[in-house]
């Protein structure tokens, strides 16, 4: 008995619909323009991870105070990729590379800065900020963080969509052409294209020590001076990550340390560390000067600078027979 043609025609449409949907088994990871991209890794081992957290826009808009959860770093991509979280490296970016956004020029980037497990930069202490750049040195970087979308993108294109190639994550095997350490490079500053290390590494005991990693988060217009801190991401030894939204803190740079103090005739020259993004003076006293706080010490004329993460020297040219230096830092 013949099927009623209105039948056979419905059931052939059917099969047509379920054979595209097979022939797009293929289609995972994406990147728009603009798309805040965390990459994570730990060494050769292990896979790397590539995530869309979705449009930078959306972490512009987080009010001031308010900590939202970036859902996209899902739990079991990086049980996946990763037998533990210690000794993981991870970062955060965006960048503008295409016209059609009024408020942001080309090239401004949006990128973590790591705060350290101890020290100067502990866990609650948040970052010197970064530097802007010119467009075109920006430009450098941009290419890098847009070219880890891109790449994680023709990766995924050859993968199977599932678990592990979704449309806001994909792991990629450590060493392949198209990782995210392959861009990033291993000093974590884009292959030398950025002026410092954007990654974040977790301790060698992170998921038992109970305390969370933080990079403080920044935007980087073209331009001169210092980037506009915008908030800091948490990744918790869960795997849980969150972005909390400013206020901007009151910055306090690490400390510097005086290294030696040489004289020679009436010039004195008093080396120290300096740190990115901080500016330093040499201030003294004398002995009627010392029971007075620090912060009232004059500063030597001439011996304001920058620090670049280098270790400087100033000098001062007095007669006085006895002074007492000390070096004072501050972010502008």
């Amino acid at each position: 008995m013949k099927l009623p043609p209105t039948l056979f025609s419905r059931n052939t449409i059917l099969l047509s619909l379920a054979a595209g949907l097979t022939g797009s088994a293929y289609a995972g990871f994406q990147y728009n323009p603009q798309d805040l991209l965390i990459g994570l890794r730990r060494g050769s081992i292990d896979s790397e991870l590539v995530v869309n957290a979705g449009s930078v826009s959306n972490y512009l808009a987080v009010p001031l105070g308010s900590t939202i959860t970036v859902s996209n770093v899902a739990s079991g991509q990086l049980t996946a990729a990763f037998a533990n979280l210690n000794n993981l490296y991870f970062s955060a970016a965006a960048v503008v590379r295409t016209s059609g956004n009024p408020a942001y020029p080309l090239q401004t980037i949006w990128v973590t800065s790591p705060r350290s497990a101890g020290g100067n930069n502990a866990p609650n202490t948040p970052t010197p900020p970064w530097l802007r750049d010119s467009q075109f040195g920006q430009g450098v970087t941009g290419g890098k963080v847009e070219g880890i979308g891109n790449n994680a993108v023709s990766y995924a294109n050859g993968q199977p969509t599932g678990a592990n190639n979704s449309s806001t994550g994909v792991l990629i095997p450590s060493g392949n052409t198209f990782a995210y350490s392959t861009l990033m490079g291993t000093a974590g500053n884009y292959q030398g294209a950025f002026q410092g290390n954007v990654e974040v590494k977790t301790t060698a005991t992170f998921t038992t020590d109970g305390l969370p990693a933080r990079a403080d988060f920044y935007q980087l217009i073209p331009g001169g001076g210092s980037g506009t801190y915008l908030g800091f991401f948490e990744f918790r030894t869960n795997g849980v990550m969150t972005y909390t939204a400013g206020p901007a803190p009151v910055l306090v740079p690490p400390r510097p340390t005086i290294t030696s103090i040489d004289r020679s005739d009436t010039t004195t020259t008093v080396s120290f560390t300096t740190s990115p993004g901080a500016q330093y003076s040499l201030i003294y006293a004398g002995n009627a000067g010392l029971s007075t706080p620090q912060s009232a010490w004059p500063v030597v004329a001439g011996s304001q600078m920058a620090g670049d993460g280098t270790e400087q020297s100033a000098t001062d040219d007095t007669t006085d027979d006895q002074r007492f230096y000390s070096i004072s830092a501050t972010i502008p």
